[in-house]
């Protein structure tokens, strides 16, 4: 049978598919608009989450109307992932807290970087303190604004680019 050889998909999907423990469950496997999900099979309600998370890079938003986030929020977090940080969307994952647990996302979601925008459950484990990288059991958490908040306002940019910069160990560059 042909679910029972996954090789067989390389040759069909060129956009990110992901295929996670085995059994395969036939609801682990989407695409959606290009973007891949990679879904843990749980059998009770798994976690998903945008993105293949290959260098644990956790980016968790609350979107209650989106299975992931807005096509305009979605647009600026690339902007800097792949600009600021110089990484892929397969390097990072988006995971939205208004469709599942936060305690689930931090606990079962592989990351060494949690970064929340606008997440009570996250500011709560900052102590309320935004734009300050902390490390809580080894990894390392990230309080923020929404995206849209820090999109529109200079101030929280720059304050947000320089947590990224000591979360993600990038060298400032000397002008």
């Amino acid at each position: 049978m042909m679910h029972d050889q996954p090789e067989y998909l390389e040759n069909i999907y060129h956009e990110g598919l992901y295929l996670i423990d085995e059994p395969i469950l036939q609801t682990t496997i989407q695409s959606v608009a290009n973007e891949e999900i990679k879904v843990n099979t749980s059998k009770d309600n798994p976690i998903k989450y945008l993105g293949a998370n290959e260098k644990g890079a956790v980016f968790i938003v609350s979107d209650p109307s989106h299975d992931f986030l807005n096509p305009k929020d979605h647009g600026f977090l690339m902007k800097i992932v792949e600009s600021g940080l110089r990484m892929s969307k397969f390097d990072i994952a988006i995971a939205n807290a208004a469709n599942q647990p936060f305690d689930r996302i931090i606990d079962e979601v592989h990351g060494k970087c949690f970064v929340g925008f606008n997440i009570p459950e996250l500011d709560s484990l900052a102590s309320g303190m935004k734009y300050i990288v902390q490390e809580i059991h080894e990894k390392k958490i990230l309080s923020a604004d929404s995206l849209s908040d820090i999109e529109g306002d200079v101030d929280k940019k720059r304050a947000f680019w320089n947590a990224l910069q000591v979360m993600f160990d990038i060298q400032k560059q000397k002008s």
